[in-house]
């Protein structure tokens, strides 16, 4: 697992109801007990942790713990691309 993937992950842990059923199937709302609110927050504080801006309308993109993690990849690839 790449470093990204564990980050990410052990973020989503502090927001889900139980730490141990964090994994990249999972279901954000259904399987992980996040609600509106817990979504807003979980964007921000990968947002903070990672120093990159995820769109506004990826709260309601994603669904799995994987799908998360495709997007902030094609976030941190799109900048690099900028910057280079």
């Amino acid at each position: 697992m790449s470093s990204l993937v564990v980050t990410v992950m052990h973020i989503i842990e502090c927001f889900a109801d139980r730490a141990e059923d964090v994994k990249p199937e999972a279901m954000l709302k259904a399987d992980l007990g996040l609600d509106d609110l817990d979504m807003v927050e979980l964007v921000m504080s990968l947002e903070d942790s990672l120093n990159i801006e995820l769109h506004d309308e990826l709260i309601e993109e994603v669904s799995t713990v994987t799908d998360l993690i495709l997007e902030i990849e094609k976030t941190i690839k799109r900048r690099l691309d900028e910057d280079s």
